[in-house]
């Protein structure tokens, strides 16, 4: 049976170990410039406050942990979900984002995701204070996921690497 609207919410707890079910790299930097202080918010969050950054997430999805069904056309069809949840060090939820990708790849664009793999992005606005992002990809198709938490310093160290 298909897990209910967001099968990695459970997933993606404080201090849970990661799931290696699905494989993927991830890189998070603020991003330069930052948007306009009235810009539309990065996240779920309704009630986030304060001075935020807004931070760039690019997934790097293993393209072999990507389960794809081939349509009678020669196209890959494939869905899978990635999702962002940061906690404050009182392990307190303070933001969060997700999207579904839904894929329909020609041939040559699955040929091409095979030499680089399956490409995510995300944005999301956090609080220029420690944190903790929890990351996941969710594959559809075969119910796998994966997930991984990277701890955040200031915005001035995430931007250098040293964290």
């Amino acid at each position: 049976t298909k897990p209910e609207a967001d099968p990695l919410h459970a997933l993606l707890m404080r201090g849970r170990p990661s799931s290696t079910q699905v494989l993927y790299g991830v890189r998070v930097l603020p991003i330069t410039p930052q948007p306009a202080p009235d810009a539309k918010p990065a996240g779920k969050n309704s009630r986030l406050i304060g001075p935020t950054t807004r931070y760039s997430v690019d997934f790097m999805v293993r393209w072999q942990d990507v389960a794809m069904e081939q349509a009678a056309d020669g196209t890959h069809h494939g869905q899978i979900q990635a999702n962002l949840l940061a906690y404050d060090r009182d392990g307190n939820a303070v933001n969060w984002v997700g999207v579904t990708q839904r894929m329909r790849l020609t041939p040559e664009v699955y040929a091409a995701m095979q030499k680089s793999g399956v490409p995510v992005y995300l944005e999301i606005d956090l609080p220029n204070t420690q944190l903790f992002l929890e990351t996941g990809i969710y594959d559809w198709n075969s119910t796998k996921t994966g997930t991984l938490e990277i701890p955040l310093g200031s915005p001035a160290q995430t931007a250098k690497g040293t964290n």
